[in-house]
């Protein structure tokens, strides 16, 4: 692979320091050219997911905790507003987890000056209601309508596949976003 080759030539040949920034810059363009064509890839296939009961508490937690270092870093406090006894959901857990990871990276994102990220859920009925609240910048009526389309994104370097990933998954647990 081009990635092999280059990590090779930078451990055989020991370039000299302007020519090894020039390879490791290469390699880190692969990397990311690699991720942005796995979401592709991703975004092409219909979602495949395995559902098991879980407790949506738990998840939650879990997910904070994910979350807990990269809002550390950002000045951005997570609120939790859930009960710990939320009842069991059939979910995939795997694939909820990066539809919930997607939307809280761009709530964080829309922080840059820091704030808070609210994660607030309750039963309604045969629904569990989650909302994930941000005091950031927030959205123009242009940006909503077209928020879930594949490929929009306002951020430079990416792909623009994020939300409209985790509105698919959602999508496919029942759920609406």
């Amino acid at each position: 692979s081009i990635k092999s080759s280059i990590q090779f030539c930078i451990d055989k040949y020991r370039p000299k320091p302007e020519i090894k920034d020039k390879l490791e810059t290469m390699l880190r363009n692969v990397e990311f050219a690699g991720r942005r064509l796995e979401e592709m890839v991703y975004y092409a296939h219909p979602i495949v997911l395995n559902f098991r009961p879980y407790s949506f508490s738990k998840f939650l937690n879990d997910v904070c905790i994910l979350l807990k270092d990269k809002c550390k870093l950002a000045g951005i406090r997570i609120e939790k507003r859930y009960e710990d006894i939320l009842p069991e959901v059939s979910m995939d857990r795997n694939a909820l987890e990066k539809a919930l990871l997607n939307i809280c990276v761009n709530a964080i994102e829309s922080m840059p000056e820091g704030g808070d990220l609210i994660m607030e859920s309750y039963p309604d009925g045969d629904y569990i209601i989650l909302n994930v609240i941000d005091t950031g910048c927030g959205m123009s009526e242009e940006v909503i309508e077209r928020v879930f389309d594949p490929f929009f994104t306002m951020k430079k370097g990416a792909v623009g596949l994020g939300l409209n990933s985790a509105q698919r998954i959602i999508r496919s647990h029942k759920g609406e976003i």
